[in-house]
């Protein structure tokens, strides 16, 4: 450990050199595009910054793979009879199986680029385990690019949850793919870190890449040295700050001239040429090209808000925003509608408009908000009158002294099924089946009354 502790001293002088009266800049110069996630240079550090997807790599660890896919991760993943990649094999290239004093007797030996001196290349100790050690994969091809060798240490972190953690160069990932790290760094950045079933495809995390930082081929870390080295290693490239460098390569959401909605009022959107700003939302997995127009609701009461758009040209999509951040993307997206079931009365809601085709095509927008379905207050409130009750369908009411800005209708068991704006104070249920029905309307002051309807074959 004296060359750690050496290098450990310089760049903690280095450190001291740097952060006297120096201010970060984030100057970078583009470098590359892998897999629609560029790739950058920090021009005054070297240090290689992209915001790419996380796959999981389990390769490494002693239960990565195993005969008849019994491993963390499949074992086609690993390669296949005639052609391993992933795994140890013998001269005749039949796969190393874990024996006694391994950790997992029976298991195959999962390998990693970067290798401990010392130890056979039969032992799965000669490699970095992906369940211990948070490490990274990169192509061959950026780490020819940009310098960058075995060991060097990087910086990571999830945009959408602040979560962040230091880690090294231990693998190198399949060509023309950007954005993988082991089982541990995902855990630390709070993503699933199963390597059949988790990861993600968003690019969500920040990789900031210090070429020529580690001590090369043959050196492992633990995670307390990556740790402790890695900070050593940002502070002399700038900071902590310099990871926020990559915002200004990806504008953001402009919620500044949001158009607030009313529940069940639909809203006629003009066309737009406005440039395109956001690629893509947290709830699925295609591009959008924009323009990019937003909106607000705010939830009247808990439940599940609907947002449909309609009479459009081109190919728009609705998505429904728990805040002004595309990843913070809610519920379920079907193109045209979105669903979110779990909305909380009082909070304000985005709905956001946007393009795959770079349309900018006019359209109209209804939000289906959630109402209480309280029957406790069945009375003439606002003085009500309906008729006739029991109804055949058709419903007629009148307010004395209040104008009724909507109606909302309930079966039996408080289930929403319409709600709307009244149109010459009738109200036509001879589409429902009959039985018994809630109304509640909605004066334009906000006071509400729940009034209950017989409906007659």
């Amino acid at each position: 450990m004296k060359s750690i502790t050496l290098l450990i001293s310089l760049f903690t002088i280095l450190i001291s050199f740097i952060s006297n009266g120096q201010t970060l800049n984030c100057d970078l110069t583009y470098l590359t595009t892998i897999q629609n996630f560029d790739v950058f240079e920090h021009d005054s550090s070297g240090a290689i910054l992209f915001r790419a997807k996380f796959a999981i790599d389990a390769d490494g660890s002693p239960r990565a793979y195993g005969p008849n896919n019994s491993g963390l991760d499949w074992t086609a993943n690993a390669g296949y009879p005639g052609n391993w990649w992933g795994i140890v094999t013998d001269p005749s290239g039949n796969p190393i199986i874990q024996s006694t004093g391994e950790p997992y007797p029976g298991m195959y030996v999962s390998t990693t680029s970067l290798v401990r001196a010392g130890y056979s290349n039969y032992s799965t100790y000669r490699y970095v385990d992906s369940e211990n050690i948070p490490f990274i994969a990169l192509p061959s091809s950026l780490q020819s690019l940009a310098n960058i060798s075995k060991g060097d240490l990087a910086y990571t972190k999830n945009i959408t949850n602040g979560n962040s953690s230091y880690a090294y160069l231990a693998d190198t990932g399949p060509g023309g793919k950007l954005g993988e790290g082991s089982m541990d760094l995902a855990t630390k950045l709070g993503i699933n870190n199963n390597p059949r079933t988790g990861g993600t495809h968003l690019p969500i995390v920040d990789y900031v890449v210090f070429p020529q930082s580690g001590f090369g081929q043959g050196t492992h870390l633990t995670a307390g040295e990556i740790d402790s080295i890695g900070q050593l290693v940002l502070n002399a490239a700038g900071g902590i700050g310099l990871i926020d460098c990559l915002d200004d390569q990806f504008p953001s959401l402009d919620c500044s001239a949001a158009v607030p909605l009313t529940c069940g009022l639909t809203y006629v959107g003009p066309s737009s040429n406005a440039p395109s700003a956001i690629d893509l939302y947290g709830c699925n997995s295609w591009t959008e090209t924009g323009p990019e127009r937003v909106h607000t609701i705010i939830a009247p009461a808990s439940g599940t808000i609907t947002a449909n758009i309609s009479n459009f040209s081109g190919d728009l999509d609705v998505y429904i925003l728990g805040s002004c951040d595309p990843f913070d993307c809610l519920g379920t997206v079907s193109s045209s509608s979105a669903t979110f079931g779990n909305a909380i009365a009082g909070q304000t809601y985005y709905i956001v408009v946007d393009a795959d085709d770079g349309s900018g095509s006019g359209y109209e927008l209804e939000v289906i908000c959630p109402v209480s379905t309280s029957t406790t207050n069945i009375s003439s409130v606002n003085n009500i009158i309906l008729y006739p009750n029991p109804t055949k369908g058709i419903i007629n009411f009148e307010s004395d002294n209040n104008k009724i800005d909507m109606v909302v209708v309930y079966n039996a068991i408080g289930k929403l099924l319409k709600q709307f704006i009244p149109n010459n104070n009738i109200i036509n249920l001879e589409t429902y089946p009959s039985g018994m029905y809630y109304l509640k309307f909605i004066s334009k002051n906000n006071n509400e009354s729940v009034h209950k309807i017989i409906k007659q074959k």
